[in-house]
């Protein structure tokens, strides 16, 4: 089971991302999907609180519109190039996953 982070686990997380790539993704229904994204950062510790950019009428951001959920997926330098199809992982409480990447999807 996974658990929702404190401020002080938040903090931790957003000192390792000092820049580089995060897939964002999200699921409504049976229908999931992600995007590769390097516009994320945190805005705030109280509420945990952190902002990604992405395009209007997208279909990530359809899909979290209508499914009201996304996880943040950070990428380690052995996934750059890589097509993340395929690696789709376990969904937490309907939040997909990619497998191999750390992700905190209750931010």
């Amino acid at each position: 089971m996974h658990k929702t982070l404190d401020s002080a686990q938040f903090r931790k997380v957003m000192a390792r991302f000092v820049t580089g790539v995060t897939i964002v993704t999200s699921r409504a229904g049976e229908e999931v999907h992600g995007m590769t994204c390097n516009a994320f950062c945190s805005i705030s510790i109280a509420p945990l609180t952190v902002m990604v950019c992405l395009t209007k009428n997208s279909r990530t951001e359809r899909l979290i519109e209508k499914g009201r959920v996304f996880a943040v997926n950070v990428k380690s330098f052995r996934w750059l190039g890589l097509d993340h199809g395929g690696y789709w992982g376990a969904h937490f409480r309907g939040k997909p996953s990619l497998r191999g990447l750390q992700t905190h999807e209750n931010l």
